[in-house]
């Protein structure tokens, strides 16, 4: 059975979270047309938008408030999941096999944690995600 959920990159939270970011509207924007939609996170991403608020934003407060909404799960139509061996071992697999050399291991964790859930859609500006997994996903926006 396919999943209604969306995966949320972590370039599309910073970009939201942070007004100077190049992709602040577009972030804002695609937040707002999916706001009914259930959408979901991995700890490596969490990892990266707490990281990236905190040093582009230069935003303690923010960063550690946005951490604690996704761990205590307060955090509205959004739910985080946790790594297991096995989204870690699918993780692994993705990012050996690709063929870019352009994904993180958090990328790859995208990845690996649609094919699971059986996630259809994935919200992301990296066009590297898209290219390598173009046909696989839709990818929202529509375009960049």
């Amino acid at each position: 059975m396919k999943s209604d959920k969306l995966i949320v990159d972590s370039n599309v939270l910073v970009g939201f979270y942070i007004p100077k970011d190049t992709l602040h509207q577009q972030a804002i924007n695609i937040i707002k047309q999916t706001r009914h939609l259930p959408k979901i996170i991995n700890d490596y991403l969490l990892s990266e938008i707490t990281t990236l608020i905190l040093i582009r934003g230069k935003n303690l407060s923010l960063a550690t408030k946005i951490g604690q909404d996704f761990i205590n799960d307060t955090f509205p139509k959004f739910s985080l999941t946790q790594i297991n061996k096995r989204l870690n071992q699918q993780t692994l697999k993705i990012f050996r096999q690709q063929t870019s050399n352009k994904l993180s291991f958090a990328d790859c964790s995208i990845i690996a944690q649609a094919k699971i859930e059986k996630i259809l859609t994935i919200i992301t500006f990296d066009k590297h995600i898209r290219q390598e997994f173009k046909g696989q996903f839709d990818f929202l926006p529509k375009r960049l």
